[in-house]
């Protein structure tokens, strides 16, 4: 959401019906290692959450944004490739490609506590650097947006507290 990494026309603010962004996706490349896993973001199961969707110009710049998306989303296979509608504020309903979380995979953690993965978040770090920092863009760039997401502002706060650091 903070980096789509691809070219695009459009971005528009929309919000998914039965999904929430979850740190329940085990890493250990980009923001972990094998000894010492990180934790990403998954659209999970239930509630839901707002988000960006990005439209792209023609058939080459949609099929690079989806080569590109794919080596960097599906590296595991934890993630399902699926077509959601997303509601724009404007009254629109689109169909947009999301990437939810598959709970059979052996990377899905969603069942560890909040305390336990903040301790991860906030000990973690990958090729990408580390995991607090993820988690740091991520609610900065929700807040530029107008969004205010609790559940990933109170893991920032228990992040912060575990490592020892100020927020921000």
């Amino acid at each position: 959401m903070w980096d789509p990494g691809f070219h695009h026309l459009e971005a528009a603010m929309v919000r998914l019906q039965g999904w929430h962004r979850s740190f329940c996706v085990l890493s250990h490349g980009y923001r972990g290692t094998v000894e010492c896993p990180g934790l990403v973001l998954g659209l999970d199961e239930g509630g839901e959450c707002a988000g960006m969707a990005y439209r792209v110009c023609g058939r080459t710049q949609l099929e690079e944004a989806v080569e590109y998306l794919w080596v960097r989303e599906m590296v595991t296979g934890i993630y399902n490739p699926t077509q959601l509608p997303a509601y724009i504020d404007d009254g629109r309903t689109v169909r947009c490609w999301a990437f939810v979380v598959d709970r059979a995979h052996r990377q899905y953690m969603g069942h560890l506590s909040q305390e336990t993965r903040a301790s991860m978040i906030a000990e973690a770090c990958g090729t990408r650097g580390p995991n607090r920092i993820y988690l740091e863009n991520t609610v900065a760039r929700l807040q530029q947006l107008g969004v205010d997401d609790e559940s990933l502002t109170a893991m920032l706060e228990k992040v912060c507290a575990a490592s020892g650091v100020s927020e921000g």
